[in-house]
């Protein structure tokens, strides 16, 4: 007889979903209905599910996604994904059970993606749910149990670097947290408030709109195709009913230079996105604005301030480690995050690892010529 029966998302209510990620230590934003259903409202085809034991109780939910890759219109490549998320188990489990229903969890995952012929399933775990911080963090990997290999990269091919995660302990006084900020990024904050600078926070439709402004300009301007109206208002109101979403503002001489969203959720804040006027960076709004953040997560009772992944050391694609740099400005604790996944068909990946080897080192010669 198998202990555990599979359900879709859509066969369980909301409100018992909700309920469990709320009460579970493995639990954030990024596994709430109200999020998956953005997602899916967005174009990832969710195939998220949950999981009955005998007695038909929820006692675990596995946000899931199949989301198609095109690589340059020559490979298709059918992937299953967790995205910011990862599965969530009851808080009334034993730890003896939470292995059991781990597994359980993710062999469901290979028979969809047998099923639908799938050739690769990422997973990345949300790094503010209690579970993945201190001191309920364990050392190892959890997906290892599973076969998930990190970190996420199509392939083995040399030059895949494990990324990092810059949290901020907000737990340490304020002094310190400030200290613990670069040399550059502390002077960046002194000389934005001698330049009269104003941090404020704007939750409002018209705030939505003037974060949009601001957004597609900076996008445009590094080169970067920028999100609608649309998309943020949508993302505002699924996130209405849990207050997740914050948006801070940077002010000179009352008009709005620059801003950041953040999602809020439990005892963790997430940096979703920034963005700035060109013509006000000599300002030195950003670090600013990121600085007055963490002093808000603080003062609000969070714990945890997450600014987002980084690369260490240089790697493929030098846009992404570069961008991953305006990061390590800020504090010095790391968490190397929970991720992994694993290849149903290895062929297809390689010749797409062989392609983008070729790619890379065209390009080193083009610049060496």
């Amino acid at each position: 007889m198998k202990k555990y029966h599979f359900v879709s998302k859509n066969d369980i209510n909301d409100k018992n979903w909700d309920q469990l990620v709320n009460e579970s230590p493995d639990g954030w934003l990024y596994q709430t209905s109200s999020w998956i259903n953005l997602a899916n409202s967005s174009g990832s085809n969710s195939r998220s599910f949950g999981v009955l034991n005998l007695e038909g109780e929820l006692v675990g939910v596995f946000p899931l996604y199949r989301e198609d890759l095109n690589v340059r219109n020559i490979i298709h490549i059918k992937r299953l994904h967790t995205g910011l998320s990862g599965p969530v188990m009851s808080v009334d489990i034993s730890p003896k059970s939470r292995l059991k229903l781990w597994k359980a969890m993710f062999k469901y995952v290979d028979e969809i993606a047998l099923e639908e012929k799938v050739d690769i399933f990422q997973v990345r775990l949300t790094t503010l749910s209690p579970s993945y911080l201190p001191p309920l963090r364990q050392e190892v990997n959890p997906l290892f149990h599973v076969g998930c290999i990190a970190p996420l990269s199509f392939g083995a091919i040399a030059g895949v670097v494990q990324p990092l995660t810059r949290v901020l302990f907000l737990d340490k006084p304020e002094d310190q947290l400030l200290m613990e900020m670069s040399t550059n990024c502390r002077a960046a904050v002194r000389q934005a408030e001698r330049n009269g600078l104003k941090f404020i926070e704007d939750n409002t439709i018209d705030g939505l709109k003037e974060y949009t402004r601001i957004h597609k300009e900076s996008w445009k301007r590094t080169g970067l195709t920028p999100h609608s109206f649309k998309h943020f208002e949508d993302m505002m109101n699924s996130l209405q009913s849990t207050n997740s979403l914050k948006l801070f503002f940077v002010e000179h001489e009352e008009q709005k230079i620059a801003a950041v969203m953040i999602h809020v959720f439990k005892n963790g804040a997430f940096y979703w996105g920034g963005c700035s006027d060109g013509g006000s960076l000599s300002l030195r709004p950003n670090n600013f604005l990121l600085w007055n953040v963490a002093k808000w997560a603080k003062c609000n009772g969070l714990q945890f301030f997450e600014i987002g992944q980084y690369y260490p050391y240089p790697t493929l694609d030098p846009k992404e480690y570069n961008v991953g740099k305006y990061k390590v400005h800020f504090g010095v604790d790391d968490l190397v995050p929970f991720e992994g996944q694993k290849i149903y068909r290895v062929k297809k990946i390689l010749v797409l690892e062989i392609l983008k080897s070729i790619k890379t080192m065209l390009k080193s010669l083009l610049r060496k010529n």
